[in-house]
């Protein structure tokens, strides 16, 4: 599994600059890459990690009181270079160029009933 750090409420800003020192130490980060960080108002803090680096970053908002929670993110998820390539089926390339077909594409439901052809009926509206 991965996982993430979600903020809840904003930082106080009391509070943010002891924040942004403690991410400059433990992660490393410019300071204008904490301060963004520590600015954040709500939502996610960090793309879907291991558990220990999101442990840290969950300690380290803790330990200045930030309202944030752990979140569980399921591994088995996959981001596709082309979302819509299972929406194109008989076309190859890809997104944003010119496409060749490759041969007919598959008839089914009611084109393969009325031997290819397809009829636009108009719904009926009863009142």
């Amino acid at each position: 599994m991965k996982y993430t750090v979600v903020i809840r409420q904003p930082v106080p800003e009391t509070v943010q600059a002891d924040l942004i020192s403690a991410l400059i130490a433990q992660f490393e980060l410019s300071p204008e890459q904490a301060s963004r960080l520590a600015a954040r108002r709500s939502g996610r803090l960090m793309k879907p990690n291991t558990r220990r680096r999101a442990d840290r970053l969950l300690a380290i908002y803790q330990s200045v009181g930030a309202q944030v929670s752990l979140e569980e993110v399921r591994e088995d998820t996959t981001v596709l270079a082309d979302p819509y390539a299972g929406e194109r089926p008989g076309l190859v390339g890809p997104a944003g160029n010119d496409y060749a077909a490759t041969g007919p594409l598959p008839v089914s439901g009611a084109a393969a009933y009325a031997g290819g052809a397809v009829a636009v009926v108009p719904p009926r509206w009863t009142t």
